[in-house]
């Protein structure tokens, strides 16, 4: 068995057995070439350096410095004493050119070397992350790290953004960042880190020194016109301290740009609204960046700000509003498939505005000590929406939308936990939260006389909604309760519970409908006890974590015209998940879990509701029961020497279910609904895998990316059993480089096909995608260059003309600290662009509008 940690010591001389100072002797781990620890010699030629807690069967020694060839020796992994020859490399240097490393690291933390992925297109830090190898930006902005998305994002150390990592993303400078840090398998509660190492990885910006305890301030002013006058414009304070952090930030803009996406947080919560029955059947935007599809008018202010009242103990205090008015135009055709073989069709042209303003307020205490944790959040946020739409949907016949919503969340969490020295402790957490979200829907005229007005025609319906929740709940874990060697055991309990009041009314003409059947009022109380065991078992490389919880469920059920009922449930929902570590940097991970559900309250009313103009929905409210499946496995490989990374995912999932939405598709393709009893089940399985890799030659970067997923469902539709069967595949290339010191060039190509069935009744025809990007910038001086971008899309399925493309240009001109930056959006004029595709029955065919070319000037200064 190997020591827990080998120490490798010894002396470095040169051929004539003296000592020499200055060579650098560092450990490395093999095979994946992680750095575990070096030591430069003194007068004396001695060295000592640590395995660490390194696992790996062998370890390599490498002999470097200045005039010093470099050589390298493999050896165990146990304590051992050796010298080293140091052969002296002199060269006679003409011209020197000294080449950082572009990722190093340890056994868990990875460095990227900022400056040495930086180009002169990158403004934000976003914009390196995204070529990073082993570091993946989805559009919305969430980063994940071999494929798995980061639980925390640092500066310097502290989350003063609490989730919202947009605002550092797209805010702060990439010149101003000298490393970004990959924390592997972070865990963030210090009590926790001994015995408890999550799969996801952190992210930790390190600042360049004289940007650290300053204040950073940019602003952006930039205008434009296209169809109609453009702007966007930003100022933002940034203070990055020891003890304090603060991050203030304003931004407004009508181009498109989504800057209220800076307002989401992450790490989720942040009461993100109520539940919303019902709403207007809007426009909706072509899959383009929003500078070609979105018309609207944004607003966000968001401050944020941390306060260290020690090394352990900090204050978080954040405020986010945000403001936008959106307004959108599209046509669609939707076939939907029939039993019989026939279609039924709908021809739809939308326009529709919208108003939302959002406001988030949060205070949160964290202590995070070494074997003690304390924090408590308490946040508020609100939702006010007004959404209008108008549908033309026939021969001059037009419907009218107006849906109002608001939502109100005030929620407060508390934890606590302790660990002794072996790790043995206790946690305990409670919660409590209340929402409010009255919201409605008036449709002029009316889709449904049949079912809503004895079959008269009539001019309007408005539907009511008015819903309020209170939820809370405790929870207590003992932590390794039971320590065996290397076995250990920790119970926990879980207690919550959910009272629910859902009110609905339908008014037709301005009168209220009375029928039990056209209104709802729901009473829901739920109480849950959760008890489990988990076990843990660790032996070298391998973890094994079983989860064996046992939960008892009580449900009281109230709705109009029907019996108060009470249930009584148990319910069992064991977990597995396996890890074993080849060696350092390649992983293989296995997980399974079953799980057993009843029907939230949501899907439990029983009169009717309009959920949009032409849908029409009511339940049965039974309880009925859910189990469902999930495997998963996966292996991670990572090479820091090679800056090579690479994953690999294999799934499946089972879904067995007591109840079916049946749909009752009418002739003018308006939809009424209701779920009856009838087994059923879902299947769905699949690969994934992902690549990346840089390069020094070059300055090249790569990301490969590929999958294929494969499965079925059953639907209800005209009280027939119908069944779909589908399959996809994708394959996806990034790859960017500098083939001269001027010349900066990026490719993307996504490939996909899809595929989709139903049985005995009609085999859609594959239709193959492709989207894919050339972009080239070139730098006529360092404070002038000119780029260009060629966008192309293509869809089999399309009747005509299947491509699209769309073409850029930008000329940027940097005069001091002031960057100027002359953009022109869709210089091809391209006013349309169509996509049809087919997914589970039916089949779809959209036509959007682009922004006419547009100019955008917009200048960014440090002030």
């Amino acid at each position: 068995m190997m020591n827990a940690q080998s120490l490798i010591s010894g002396c470095v001389k040169n051929g004539s057995g003296e000592s020499v100072e200055g060579a650098i002797v560092t450990l490395f781990s093999l095979p994946d070439s992680s750095i575990l620890s070096y030591q430069i010699t003194g007068v004396d030629g001695k060295f000592t350096v640590s395995s660490g807690d390194s696992t790996s069967d062998s370890l390599m020694v490498r002999l470097s410095g200045f005039n010093i060839k470099t050589k390298a020796k493999t050896v165990q992994n146990k304590s051992q004493n050796m010298d080293l020859v140091a052969v002296e490399d002199i060269l006679e240097l003409k011209e020197v050119l000294v080449k950082a490393e572009k990722i190093w690291g340890d056994k868990d933390t990875l460095n990227y070397l900022v400056a040495s992925f930086l180009t002169n297109r990158d403004v934000s830090i976003g914009d390196v992350l995204k070529r990073l190898p082993g570091i993946s930006v989805s559009e919305d902005g969430m980063i994940s790290y071999n494929g798995i998305p980061i639980n925390k994002f640092y500066i310097e150390n502290l989350d003063v953004l609490q989730g919202r990592y947009n605002i550092a993303t797209e805010g702060i400078s990439a010149k101003d960042v000298s490393t970004v840090q990959v924390l592997e398998h972070h865990q963030p509660i210090k009590a926790l880190q001994k015995d408890s190492r999550p799969e996801q990885a952190a992210i930790n910006l390190q600042l360049k020194d004289n940007k650290k305890g300053t204040w950073l301030r940019s602003a952006e002013l930039g205008l434009g016109f296209s169809d109609e006058l453009l702007w966007k414009n930003s100022i933002s304070l940034m203070y990055f301290g020891r003890k304090s952090q603060h991050v203030l930030t304003y931004d407004n803009a009508n181009n498109g740009s989504q800057i209220t996406r800076k307002a989401h947080s992450f790490y989720g919560g942040g009461g993100g609204g109520g539940q919303r029955f019902t709403g207007i059947s809007g426009a909706s935007r072509a899959p383009f960046d929003p500078e070609y599809t979105l018309y609207n008018n944004a607003h966000v202010l968001t401050l944020n700000n941390l306060q260290k009242f020690s090394d352990t103990d900090v204050l978080h205090y954040n405020l986010v509003y945000s403001h936008d008015r959106t307004k959108t135009h599209s046509s669609s055709r939707t076939v939907y498939s029939l039993p019989d073989g026939g279609t039924a069709e709908s021809a739809e042209d939308k326009y529709s505005r919208e108003t939302t303003d959002n406001l988030s307020l949060e205070l949160d205490y964290e202590s995070n000590r070494p074997h003690d944790y304390l924090s408590n959040t308490l946040s508020f946020s609100g939702n006010w929406r007004e959404s209008f739409g108008t549908i033309e949907i026939g021969e001059g016949e037009t419907v009218e939308q107006r849906s109002p919503w608001r939502s109100l969340v005030v929620s407060d969490e508390f934890s606590i936990i302790h660990t002794n020295e072996d790790g043995k402790g206790y946690s305990l957490s409670a919660r409590l939260s209340y929402n409010t979200s009255p919201h409605s829907l008036t449709v002029s005229p009316g889709v449904f006389p049949d079912v809503l007005n004895m079959g008269d025609e009539y001019g309007s319906v408005r539907q009511d909604m008015r819903v309020r929740s209170l939820k809370g709940g405790v929870g207590t874990s003992l932590l390794s309760a039971v320590k065996i060697g290397r076995f250990s055991m920790s119970p926990s309990l879980n207690v919550n519970i959910e009272h629910v009041h859902m009110h609905s009314d339908i008014s037709v003409d301005g009168t209220e409908l009375t029928a039990d059947s056209m209104r709802n009022a729901e009473t829901w109380l739920r109480l849950d006890a959760d008890a489990g065991l988990n076990f843990n078992y660790e032996v070298r490389n391998l973890k094994i974590e079983l989860g064996v919880p046992v939960k008892y469920m009580m449900t009281r059920l109230g709705n109009a015209g029907f019996d108060d009922e009470t249930r009584h449930k148990v319910l069992f929902s064991p977990n597995v998940n396996i890890k074993y570590i080849v060696f350092q940097g390649f992983e293989l991970k296995a997980s399974g879990r079953m799980n057993t559900g009843t029907p939230s309250w949501n899907s439990m009313y029983s009169g009717f509701i309009l959920g949009s103009y032409n849908s029409l929905r009511r339940n049965q409210p039974q309880f009925y029961d859910i189990t469902s499946y999930q495997g998963t496995f996966s292996t991670s490989y990572r090479n820091v020497l090679n800056m090579l990374f690479a994953s690999v995912n294999v799934h499946f999932s089972r879904s067995d279910n007591e109840v079916m939405n049946s749909m009752y598709i009418n002739p003018d393709a308006s939809i009424v609904s209701t779920r009856i009893f009838m087994d059923n089940h879902s299947t769905s399985y699949g690969v994934s895998g992902e690549f990346s890799k840089a390069f020094f030659w070059c300055n090249a970067s790569m990301k490969l990316s590929g999958g294929w997923n494969r499965g079925f469902n059953c639907s209800l539709r005209q009280n027939e059993l119908m069944k779909n069967v589908w399959d996809n595949g994708y394959a996806g290339i990034e790859f960017s480089m500098k083939p001269a010191k001027r010349l900066y060039t990026a490719v993307y190509a996504n490939y996909s096909c899809s595929r989709s069935r139903v049985e005995r009744v009609r085999t859609y025809p594959a239709v193959h995608r492709l989207n894919g990007s050339i972009e080239a910038s070139f730098d006529i001086t360092d404070e002038f260059y000119v780029g260009a971008k060629f966008r192309h899309r293509y869809n089999s399925a399309v009747d005509g003309d299947r491509n699209f493309s769309l073409l850029d240009m930008n000329v940027v001109y940097k005069l001091k600290k002031v960057r100027f930056s002359l953009d022109v959006y869709n210089l091809l004029n391209k006013k349309k662009y169509v996509v049809r595709s087919y997914s589970n029955l039916d089949e779809y065919y959209s036509e959007y509008d682009i922004r006419p070319r547009s100019f955008m000037l917009t200048a960014k200064f440090n002030f």
